[in-house]
C-alpha cells in the first residue's frame, strides 16, 4: 500500500480526499501546515507527497506554505532532518484558490 502524505489546511477537503485515497487503498497522513509535514516527514516514509499550494491560518496565509514544503524537500539533506531519498520524492501541488 502506497503511503500518501497530505498537506492541506481546508479541514472538509482534507477530510473527503482522505476518505477518497483511503478507499482506493492508500495509505493517508494528513498535516495542516508545512512544520507540521516536515514532522511527518523525519519519522515516515512516504510515497508521494500531494500539497496545498497556500496554506491560511486565522484567515491569512501563512509563508510556510506548500511552495517552502516543496523547496525544503526537493533540497532534503542530513542538515535539513529529512533523508536525501525524499529529494526524488513525487509531489503533487494543488490549489483550491
Amino acid at each position: 500500500m502506497a503511503a500518501i502524505l497530505m498537506m492541506e489546511d481546508d479541514v472538509v477537503f482534507a477530510f473527503h480526499m482522505s476518505q477518497t485515497l483511503t478507499r482506493a487503498g492508500y495509505e493517508v497522513t494528513w498535516a495542516r501546515n508545512a512544520p507540521d509535514a516536515l514532522d511527518h516527514l523525519e519519522r515516515a516514509k512516504f510515497d508521494l507527497l500531494l500539497t496545498d499550494i497556500y496554506v491560511r491560518e486565522n484567515g491569512r496565509y501563512l509563508p510556510e506554505g506548500g511552495i517552502l514544503l516543496i523547496h525544503r524537500v526537493r533540497s532534503a539533506d542530513r542538515s535539513s532532518g529529512l533523508s536525501s531519498s525524499y529529494a526524488a520524492l513525487p509531489i503533487i501541488a494543488m490549489s483550491l484558490g
